[in-house]
């Protein structure tokens, strides 16, 4: 979606470029190239999917992974591509679905609403190759309908005088041959695709503005002399403005218009078939590579392997570890579990980048990311998990008054034992005193401290992580945690190091 969008953009900012270029240029080429940028978009998905880059990515080979034991591997697929979680680009989409979806039902109550307007109206006797109907309810000339068009002028079009009825009639019939009924459709579909972006916006502007300029030069070509032509102008110009129609005058474009008609030095010739030729192949030289590099965007096609062996600290295999591998950009979440050997392995998953997570109790959560999984090429990831760390939280509580403060403590660190770890535990405890001087005064305060359990169980590497504490309660708390005895952290039967976090919060009670 957002690949999608991006090339757009990049086409409708070429389109400014453009037009900003030929801003000396007759009207008619301008609109010529805002027409091609408008059909560009709205024909750039058609060519998003027909880039021969977007073919799949063949298919992967078997492959066969050669354990010391038979292996047996518990894999599951949980929801492939359809996982339930809301994400951002989830809720993007559907609002992008509900927007298009309020764009098309308005089109289709204006276009319902013009149709009930052509269908109340009188037919007029005019010899003319387009249909020309009056009503009463038309405050103002338009045209209406591409597959047929019709001509809708007000009801009292015939007691005009006979010049502003011709210019008014040159003028539609330009709209009439350039068929800029059909391209006044398409610029409301580009509405109704993209309703959220404002380049779109700017380019249906940009089209309507153009298309009624190389109209009125038409008209002017024809014979109309430009100061009688845009005194007709200003007399039938009304608020009266129906989208899917094309007024002849509107009151927003109206000064510039005028300004225009009576500019003695500006160009008014026809766009030609150079003009559309070059335009179009311009068109089409921007949009198609912006198709060829969003499509390589995509997620990569086909499936492939993970595999990989879990070892602990000391390079023993780990057994019964969860294995997950999440890939955002397609949506799946593939699970395994780890054999008698520490062997897992994903067999046929959608090829992409991957986040692997190993979980096993007692161990620290195993991550890496960014495991680029080809179609045809295994990928081999061996993680090796670290051994879970420890905390301690104790409260000294002393008589006395606490001054009025806001307290802040931070959280225990949870630790999960199992497996091939056997955790330590705190075999003695001596509570810190509280400091005399600092009870007296009514200070409260918490100690944060880090140190490791060596593999005799005594704390060593004692740090105070918060430095905002008094000393005095650092002090007293550190003098109490080297006088600490732990039992040995046990991996896989022999004593190794751990981390511990421990929290002392000292506190008054009146």
């Amino acid at each position: 979606m957002f690949s999608v969008v991006l090339a757009i953009s990049v086409l409708l900012l070429l389109a400014v470029a453009a037009d900003l270029v030929a801003r000396r240029q007759p009207a008619a080429v301008r609109h010529t190239i805002w027409s091609c940028a408008v059909l560009g978009c709205l024909a750039f998905p058609g060519l998003r999917w027909m880039t021969p880059l977007r073919g799949a990515a063949p298919r992967a080979a078997p492959t066969i992974i050669a354990a010391v034991a038979p292996a047996r591997i518990s894999t599951a697929r949980i929801s492939v591509g359809r996982e339930r979680s809301v994400t951002a680009s989830a809720v993007a989409g559907w609002l992008w679905v509900v927007g298009s979806l309020i764009s098309a039902a308005i089109l289709g109550a204006d276009i319902a609403r013009l149709r009930r307007l052509i269908r109340g109206a009188r037919a007029l006797p005019l010899r003319l190759p387009v249909r020309v109907r009056a009503s009463a309810h038309a405050a103002g000339p338009f045209l209406a309908g591409f597959f047929d068009p019709v001509l809708v002028v007000p009801g009292d079009f015939e007691s005009w005088p006979r010049q502003r009825r011709r210019a008014v009639l040159m003028h539609e019939f330009a709209h009439f041959r350039k068929g800029d009924a059909l391209m006044l459709f398409a610029s409301r579909a580009l509405i109704v695709a993209y309703w959220f972006h404002p380049l779109c916006w700017l380019a249906v502007r940009r089209l309507r503005t153009e298309s009624e300029r190389a109209c009125d030069d038409a008209a002017l070509r024809m014979g109309c002399k430009p100061s009688s032509y845009a005194e007709h102008l200003v007399s039938v110009a009304r608020t009266f403005n129906p989208q899917p129609a094309i007024p002849m005058a509107a009151m927003s474009q109206l000064e510039s218009r005028v300004k225009s008609i009576l500019d003695p030095s500006a160009k008014r010739f026809p766009a030609r078939r150079s003009h559309w030729a070059a335009t179009v192949c311009l068109t089409l030289c921007a949009a198609i590579p912006l198709a060829t590099l969003t499509s390589g965007q995509q997620p990569p096609a086909g499936n492939a392997d993970i595999s990989g062996i879990v070892t602990d600290p000391s390079g023993a295999r780990v057994l019964n570890a969860t294995v997950i591998a999440s890939n955002s950009s397609v949506g799946n979440r593939e699970v395994a579990t780890t054999d008698a050997v520490g062997a897992f392995a994903f067999h046929s998953i959608p090829a992409g980048r991957y986040m692997l997570e190993v979980r096993v109790a007692g161990f620290d959560i195993y991550q890496q990311n960014n495991v680029n999984v080809k179609a045809g090429t295994p990928a081999v990831v061996n993680p090796k998990l670290s051994v879970g760390g420890l905390t301690e939280k104790i409260s000294v509580v002393a008589e006395g008054t606490p001054q009025p403060r806001l307290q802040s403590s931070g959280p225990p660190v949870s630790v999960r034992v199992g497996g091939n770890v056997q955790a330590a535990k705190l075999v003695r405890q001596v509570r810190p005193a509280y400091p005399q001087d600092l009870q007296a005064q009514g200070i409260e305060g918490t100690v944060l401290a880090d140190a490791v359990i060596s593999k005799d169980g005594d704390p060593i590497s004692l740090v105070v992580r918060n430095t905002s504490v008094n000393r005095e309660f650092a002090d007293a708390a550190l003098d109490a945690i080297r006088q600490w005895h732990y039992s040995s952290t046990l991996l896989n039967g022999q004593p190794v190091e751990v981390m511990t976090t421990v929290t002392i919060e000292f506190k008054l009670k009146q």
